[in-house]
């Protein structure tokens, strides 16, 4: 399969990005040639196995903070209430469970269209 992406340093020594379907040009904000191979490899590696994108994720995630793995979206609006006092706290717990659920959706959305 051909790559998605190629790498390109422009006159300053700043590396970029191309997507050779659309061409659009993204920094990559290094002007390391080593780190912007490891970040050009990456990407072109989400859009080849994005289901193991979302293993390698959950797996820095746990290393990093284990109990992530076992939280809930009632755990994370719980912490929001937290932070908000009066109508405030109202509107964001309302309009939130609202983001959560198109949050979600999305997420599915996108996971159904990878398989």
């Amino acid at each position: 399969m051909k790559d998605r992406y190629r790498m390109y340093r422009r006159s300053n020594g700043t590396f970029y990005l191309e997507d050779v379907g659309c061409r659009k040009q993204e920094s990559l904000r290094t002007k390391s040639a080593a780190e912007a191979k490891r970040l050009l490899a990456a990407r072109n590696q989400a859009v080849e196995q994005p289901a193991l994108n979302l293993t390698m994720a959950r797996a820095y995630l746990s290393g990093r903070s284990p109990e992530l793995m076992s939280r809930t979206w009632a755990d994370v609006l719980d912490e929001m209430a937290l932070n908000y006092h009066g109508p405030t706290a109202t509107y964001t717990g309302v309009h939130a469970i609202s983001v959560c659920n198109r949050i979600l959706a999305h997420i599915e959305a996108e996971l159904e269209h990878a398989y």
